[in-house]
């Protein structure tokens, strides 16, 4: 929107320079008998950057020694088909050798989407948009870049104690910037964005980041790993300008939020103003263990690991990816896995004392995440040789420092920190599991675990022989009668931050409410798609960025 000038005088906007990124001024000159003031409306740089946290899988990797690409998640159609067909010829070993966290390390060369940030592409990779898949992410990563640089204009020669009468906001921030937050789900009753509120925020320049990392590792370690990113390469980058930037807003999707608590909780970094977690797995998904049980569905499980033998080669020993199990306290620490025997209706609960580390994760049965038939898929360069206390041994290591890591990050949130998460209840989400069947047969070894989710064998029964190579599946894993959540994400975990008296929560999809929330809820990978996501993200960013004081 243009600002309100006289016949006598013309305004010269400011723009942000696709190249360096720094508030520049065009003029045209005009002739000399054009006597109209040219006004410029300059202010000091002051900048918040946002940085930006992927979910995992979401981050690109190469190899530390070859330089070469290891893992680069799947853009558009044709580059997910060519995924694909590399990955479905890639069996276990093949996929625990080349995802090994500490032979690989964040790809910055990946494919870059301005949109219609207004950056060029020079520029937003050395914000580190090259390091994240571009599909789900770099669409509300240009939103936010160019949507907060977009607040309001001003009348010409504004004085700066008048900045609020003589602001006139624009775009989508004059039409729905305003409205109650509770019509796009929000649940604890937090007031509208006020003018005031938004002209503070337009004093500011806001640059978009993102902290690409190696999602195989630890959050731990993830963690400190984006704290010197922002050191080395954020904050410093504006210290060498001399722009003034003194703390950073995260916004996160998904396991993101791990290591963003991570940084904030466990390392106690201080140069973070706000945090605003998108879908974040808070106290871990059941989700987890049908993938490691089961391989994952749909086209993903080419890419991803077809059956329990592919996914556990790679997450047993990926630190990163068994932080995403529940925790201690999911739901409360009520139990997620059902064991129900079908001949007696006898229902087993897990966990049954919060500790699904040793009743679960570590526990060889088999319904445990890595029963003992498949112990030969956690170190596969072991071979055959290997006893199977060898094999589990760096598994049962891996799991004890998931426990601690749940522990020294539960209930435990920066302040403020702002959520926001899928609440559909026609999204099975995995919020409970049970496998069902006579269980019986599983310890008599007359049934297999044929790792897609089933305890199967080739039967000849009384009633004649099946076909040949007719499979009877007698027990079999599914979901449980809670659901509810993102498809990936349940509901129980989504909301789970609200317990720390966080600053705000939008609950998006059928379980929620709001005049703007009667859509169908997300699904997980693609949340930040979402008109409701933009919304709750930008007015978040907004309450976040009234504290921010170094504007002068």
């Amino acid at each position: 929107m243009s600002r309100t000038t006289t016949e006598s005088e013309v305004d010269i906007l400011a723009a942000i320079d696709c190249k360096s990124g720094e508030r520049v001024w065009n003029a045209h000159l005009t002739p000399q008998s054009n006597q109209k003031i040219k006004t410029i409306y300059a202010r000091l740089p002051a900048t918040i950057p946002i940085i930006f946290l992927p979910g995992i899988m979401g981050s690109n990797l190469r190899a530390r020694s070859q330089d070469s690409v290891v893992w680069r998640p799947p853009n558009g159609v044709l580059n997910g088909l060519a995924a694909a067909f590399t990955w479905m010829w890639r069996g276990p070993k093949t996929r625990q050798t080349m995802l090994d966290m500490k032979a690989v390390e964040v790809d910055p060369s990946g494919p870059i989407q301005v949109g219609d940030s207004g950056l060029s592409e020079v520029l937003a990779r050395e914000r580190g948009w090259g390091t994240v898949m571009k599909d789900s992410y770099h669409p509300i990563m240009a939103l936010m870049q160019q949507a907060l640089n977009a607040i309001a204009s001003y009348s010409a020669g504004t004085p700066m104690k008048s900045a609020e009468t003589g602001a006139v906001l624009r775009g989508d921030w004059r039409k729905s910037g305003m409205i109650d937050p509770m019509e796009y789900g929000e649940r604890s009753g937090l007031p509208a964005l006020t003018k005031a509120e938004l002209v503070r925020a337009a004093h500011y320049q806001f640059d978009v980041w993102c902290a690409g990392y190696n999602w195989l590792q630890s959050n731990r370690d993830s963690g400190a790993d984006v704290k010197k990113y922002i050191d080395e390469a954020v904050l410093k980058y504006y210290e060498d300008k001399k722009i003034q930037a003194e703390k950073v807003i995260l916004v996160t999707h998904s396991m993101g939020g791990l290591v963003a608590r991570a940084l904030t909780e466990l390392h106690r970094y201080d140069k973070v103003l706000g945090v605003v977690h998108g879908v974040q797995p808070a106290t871990g998904a059941p989700a987890f263990y049908h993938h490691a049980r089961c391989g994952y569905e749909g086209v993903a499980q080419v890419i991803l690991g077809r059956n329990a033998g592919e996914v556990t080669a790679v997450i047993a020993n990926a630190p990163g990816a068994l932080e995403l199990a529940p925790s201690f306290d999911h739901d409360n620490g009520k139990p997620w896995l059902f064991l129900r025997d079908s001949t007696s209706d006898r229902v087993t609960s897990l966990p049954s004392k919060d500790n699904p580390y040793s009743e679960i994760y570590t526990n060889p049965a088999w319904y445990g995440l890595v029963p003992k038939e498949n112990s030969k898929y956690l170190d596969m360069s072991i071979g055959s040789a290997g006893s199977k206390r060898t094999l589990r041994d760096g598994f049962n290591k891996n799991l004890a420092a998931v426990s601690k890591f749940h522990k020294d990050i539960s209930g435990s949130y920066f302040s403020p920190t702002y959520i926001h998460y899928g609440a559909e209840s026609t999204r099975h989400s995995w919020q409970s599991i049970e496998w069902k069947g006579d269980l019986s047969l599983i310890g008599k070894g007359l049934y297999f675990d044929d790792e897609n989710g089933a305890y199967a064998r080739t039967e000849v029964s009384s009633h004649g022989v099946y076909p040949t190579g007719y499979t009877l599946k007698g027990v079999v894993l599914q979901p449980g009668p809670l659901q509810g959540g993102d498809g990936t994400v349940p509901e129980t975990s989504g909301v789970a931050p609200d317990r720390a008296a966080i600053a705000g929560s939008f609950r998006h999809g059928n379980m929620g409410k709001g005049t703007h929330n009667i859509r169908k809820g997300y699904e997980h990978q693609n949340s930040y798609r979402d008109p409701r996501a933009h919304w709750a993200t930008l007015y978040s960013i907004i309450k976040i960025a009234q504290t921010a004081n170094w504007h002068e």
